[in-house]
């Protein structure tokens, strides 16, 4: 006996990879309003009821229109289940972000000050305090 199999003999193509993107106090806003504005799901399950046809004959809803919809209702309360945690997660994020720019802003500030001990040094790096203190 022989088996047939079949072999897929294409090549393959491989995407390159993008790079990375740094994250970024902007990147992670601009997430959190794209999680906002995708309400498209919403749309189609609240479409998809309003074209729902009983089976039974009858203008009355009948037991499978009722599972149907209520399928429906657990796609949409799944997808908002799932914005949620990543709405958390992104806060996460834009809170050790914030975390970070004021650590390094307090480290700048205090290297700048030690060397500024120097009273000769200490009107050169004025201008750099003061750009360094409105950085948050």
């Amino acid at each position: 006996m022989s088996e047939n199999k079949n072999v897929n003999t294409e090549a393959t193509t491989i995407t390159p990879v993008e790079e990375p993107q740094k994250l970024t106090i902007n990147y992670v806003l601009e997430q959190i309003e794209k999680i906002q504005n995708q309400t498209d799901h919403i749309g189609m399950a609240l479409a998809a009821l309003g074209n729902m046809v009983p089976t039974n004959g009858s203008s009355v809803p009948d037991v499978a229109g009722a599972e149907q919809a209520e399928a429906i209702a657990e796609v949409v309360e799944s997808r908002e289940a799932t914005n949620q945690k990543l709405i958390s997660l992104y806060s996460k994020m834009y809170d050790d972000l914030m975390s970070t720019d004021t650590s390094l802003k307090k480290m700048a500030m205090k290297a700048l000050e030690r060397a500024a001990d120097d009273e000769g040094k200490l009107a050169a790096m004025s201008d750099m305090l003061c750009t360094i203190s409105h950085l948050g």
